[in-house]
This record gives C-alpha cells, structure tokens and sequence, in this order.
C-alpha cells in the first residue's frame, strides 16, 4: 500500500504515499540513485462504514527502484522524476474475501490494475527539524495519486528520521474521498452496508538508499 539540513548531517531526504529520495548537498542535480522498500514497511487503507470500520493491508513486495532529482537550495526545495510507485490493487487485503472481492471491484482492479504514486517536490524547513539525527523531522510533499484511472496532485505531511546507516522512516496518512476519484463507495447485502467516502491512506515506509547509480 514508505532534503538539506544540518542538523541531520546535512542530507537531503524526500518522500512520496506510499516512495523515498535522498542525496548529499555534493551531489550534482540530476543525480540518480537506487533506493528499497524494505520489508517492515508499512502501507494500508483505513475506512469506516455503518456497520464497523475495516483496514486493507498492502501485501506487496516493491523491487528496487531509482529516482533523479534537482535541488533548489534556496527555496529549500528538492524536485523528483522517475520516482512512480505502482501499487497492485489485488494485493490489497481487507481481511476476508467477500469485503476483498468488493473494494477490488471497488477501485476497478480488472481495468486499472495499480494505484500509481509519484513523488513531485518535497520542501523542508530547517527550523522543523530536531537536533538529534534519530528524530523525527517534518517534511512537505507533493505527489500525484492515480485511483482508478483518475490523477490528482495531493499534499502530504511526511515525519521522517534516519534509522541507521544509509537507511530511513517515512510516515504520513492522507485522507481522500472515492467520490474525487470517480469512485462509489461500495456496499454490501443489497445496500444495508455501506462504506463511507473518506478513505485514509496510511503510510510507514522504511528504505534504504543505496549508492549513486553514476
């Protein structure tokens, strides 16, 4: 369904719902770097309906991926390309078959197999950001989600800490409604379930970033 500043040993570090990015202050712009999910990542969608409310874990492994960016100092601003994380729908596990079967159906797995996350800038602040490397520091994303065929560019407030030598933790949660992406929020037993709008896409996201492709 995981930037440039002193105080965390002047890296650069981004992210996107879902995708990461890191690089030096000495790196040249268009620096490309290969990057992981790493297993204890955490991706899941939260949802309530007016029965009970209901969690569909990511059950996918990501390959290593690559990512450029270019980075504004000045504006304290990191801009992305190639950093697409494509989520396939079906391994979305809601915790029992019929309610599985029902959000696939949901988000029109059969025709838009993936739900597409890309990173587009990720601006930070040196003032919101601890001293202590192991903290967490807060980041502002901007990423394009693909649902169901339809895009929009959504906002994201990232938490992100380095975890140990050249790795990370993403955290964030964004909440969207189905009805923006053309979708009808599903029902059940002929309508006497239903399934709210508002759906939470959390993310936990660890990474490693690993070194320069070039």
């Amino acid at each position: 369904m995981k930037l440039m500043l002193a105080p965390l040993r002047n890296t650069i570090l981004g992210v996107s719902f879902f995708l990461a990015a890191m690089a030096t202050t000495s790196f040249s712009v268009n620096e490309a770097r290969p990057f992981q999910i790493l297993p204890d990542s955490q991706l899941y969608l939260k949802g309530t309906s007016n029965v009970a409310p209901f969690t569909c874990n990511c059950q996918q492994n990501f390959p290593p991926l690559q990512y450029s960016l270019a980075i504004r100092p000045k504006n304290q601003l990191a801009t992305f390309q190639n950093t697409s994380l494509q989520l396939e729908t079906k391994k979305l596990d809601c915790g029992n078959r019929g309610m599985n079967r029902d959000m696939h159906q949901t988000l029109k797995a059969s025709e838009y197999p993936t739900i597409s996350i890309r990173l587009e800038e990720v601006q930070w602040k040196a003032n919101q950001w601890p001293d202590e490397p192991q903290s967490y520091g807060s980041l502002a994303a901007k990423a394009t989600l693909s649902v169901a065929g339809v895009s929009r560019l959504v906002k994201l407030n990232v938490n992100a800490r380095e975890t140990g030598k050249d790795t990370y933790r993403f955290v964030s949660e964004l909440a969207i409604k189905m009805t923006d992406f053309g979708i009808d929020p599903p029902t059940a037993l002929m309508g006497l379930i239903k399934v709210d709008d508002k759906i939470l896409i959390h993310l936990d996201l660890a990474v490693r970033i690993e070194e320069a492709a070039f």
